[in-house]
């Protein structure tokens, strides 16, 4: 195996490691119902689920309550997802199959908390390979072995992508086939040939299968994909069947999405639930495209670059894009654009309990390539030591997330200090960042001290009262294995045994990596 492959393996089995030994053990939030829709394809054979929860569910503690109410009517009348997309339960399917079969062994401990157990692997491993996808990409641009490692180190550990591995987020699912045809696309331009062309028009189509707002990015990918096969000017001739080989398998993948949307929900323009044309309607109006665009970019609750700060390395990286990469540097331009100017004009509250700008996510891969193109061409000491200080701090930002559940911050701000959750967006002292340092802090000297470490709320002691109050219940430690242990104490050994077994694979795959990074000529 050469030296290429060798690296590709050992990405992929660091960040598999990593991100399943952090893994959070249940799955919720927005997720839920396509956990309630696998579970029906495994049991029901159907797409269609009961509306709530019934008294088998995991009784999860760790899981917030967003279990009621769940699903909107299908156009026969059953109760569907409202979330649209399907391949994500079809693939979820596969998830809770093994962990239906396994909870036959463990008849002491709830069945939907085994099978909720397993699916919560999903993202783990997805965000994992869209590490990996950021390095083959980068190899493609092409950057130095060096600097295609890097940028998978920065994404895969200074972003806010380690977090969203631990929820159940559409997200980067959706943001994987955007990757895989940018991946293919970029494979057509290096060797002509065209069932590359095949398999970026299916990725595509099956990131708008996933999650529906994948749409927006469609002119970019097909203005991106058109630019590649019109670049050199001998291969004109084969415009139309280069376009066909790209477009004709997105069409068919559309058109599938469509008849699901009739079939499912009665309407060919409707996504779970949303309609297209009430979205597209809002966007149109942008009442409040200023307070958008502060808060996705600025704001210290969802602010893009305070939750990824090695992104602002993209600014300088657009000075320094070579010729031969313009194609690839405006479309990773209009990725950003697309996606900050639909949310931005469609605002109405944000994502309240996701950690940093969540419907930015697939920007965050985009402006990643954009600051390579800094780290390529700055390979000197104050080159290195910027791009080493801004994703060490990255890092930081996002390190206690990785021990606890961050969506319960938002859960305290307004059951415990009785302020309403929308402030955490715009107040500083209430920055999901500072609560999930303090929530982290709290609970370690809880568990060394015994003492409970109060939240002090104190924006302006002149005109706004001191309030604190105990994070107490809001602040556990939040892994796949307290989960295990909390049902069965006596496989403790085991569970310890996997840990160090993880923690082994995650230190000598990281000792490999670098030792990559660090030879010379690559």
């Amino acid at each position: 195996m050469n030296s290429q492959g060798s690296c590709v393996i050992a990405i992929a089995v660091f960040f598999v490691s990593l991100y399943s030994l952090f893994c959070i053990g249940h799955y919720g939030g927005d997720g839920y119902e396509d956990f309630l829709t696998a579970k029906s394809i495994v049991l029901n054979h159907s797409l269609a689920f009961k509306g709530s929860s019934d008294s088998s569910e995991s009784n999860d503690i760790d899981e917030l309550n967003y279990k009621k109410d769940a699903g909107i009517k299908g156009r026969d009348g059953r109760i569907y997802s409202s979330r649209g997309g399907i391949i994500i339960p079809i693939i979820l399917s596969i998830f809770y199959f093994i962990g239906h079969i396994i909870s036959g062994s463990f008849k002491s401990i709830p069945h939907d908390f085994i099978t909720m157990f397993f699916v919560s692997f999903f993202n783990p491993i997805v965000s994992a390979m869209n590490c990996l996808l950021i390095f083959l990409i980068s190899s493609c641009l092409p950057f130095s072995r060096r600097t295609s490692i890097f940028l998978a180190l920065i994404y895969g550990l200074a972003t806010m992508v380690p977090v969203y591995a631990r929820t159940g987020f559409e997200e980067p699912a959706m943001t994987s086939f955007i990757l895989l045809a940018i991946y293919f696309i970029l494979r057509f331009k290096n060797t002509v040939k065209r069932k590359y062309l095949v398999m970026g028009g299916i990725a595509m189509g099956l990131a708008v299968f996933t999650k529906s707002t994948a749409i927006i990015f469609l002119p970019a990918i097909i203005f991106y994909a058109g630019w590649v096969m019109l670049s050199d000017l001998k291969k004109r001739s084969s415009f139309l069947k280069d376009a066909a080989m790209f477009l004709i398998p997105l069409l068919a993948v559309l058109v599938v999405i469509i008849g699901c949307n009739y079939f499912i929900y009665g309407k060919m323009l409707k996504f779970g639930g949303r309609e297209a044309l009430g979205v597209a309607g809002r966007v149109m109006e942008a009442p409040h495209v200023l307070k958008g665009l502060y808060y996705y970019l600025f704001s210290t609750g969802k602010g893009l670059f305070l939750f990824n700060l090695p992104l602002i390395l993209s600014f300088a990286g657009l000075m320094s894009v070579p010729s031969k990469r313009r194609k690839e540097a405006a479309l990773f331009i209009l990725i950003f654009a697309c996606n900050l100017l639909f949310f931005s004009m469609s605002f109405r509250r944000g994502s309240l309990f996701a950690w940093g700008p969540r419907y930015l996510y697939p920007s965050v891969a985009a402006l990643v390539f954009l600051a390579g193109f800094f780290i390529e061409n700055n390979r000197n000491l104050k080159g290195n030591l910027i791009a080493a200080v801004l994703s060490v701090t990255g890092f930081l930002i996002m390190a206690p997330c990785m021990f606890i559940n961050q969506s319960k911050f938002y859960l305290f701000v307004k059951e415990k200090l009785n302020l309403p959750e929308y402030m955490i967006n715009f107040i500083p002292d209430l920055s999901p960042i500072l609560g999930a340092w303090k929530m982290f802090v709290s609970n370690l000297i809880f568990i060394a001290r015994g003492i409970d470490a109060p939240f002090v709320y104190s924006p302006d002691q002149k005109f706004i009262p001191v309030t604190s109050a105990s994070m107490a219940g809001y602040n556990n430690f939040d892994f796949w294995f307290t989960k295990i242990l909390y049902y069965k104490p006596e496989s403790a050994p085991a569970v310890y045994g996997i840990i160090l077994a993880l923690a082994a694979v995650v230190f000598i795959s990281l000792v490999f990596i670098i030792r990559e990074a660090r030879k010379r000529g690559v």
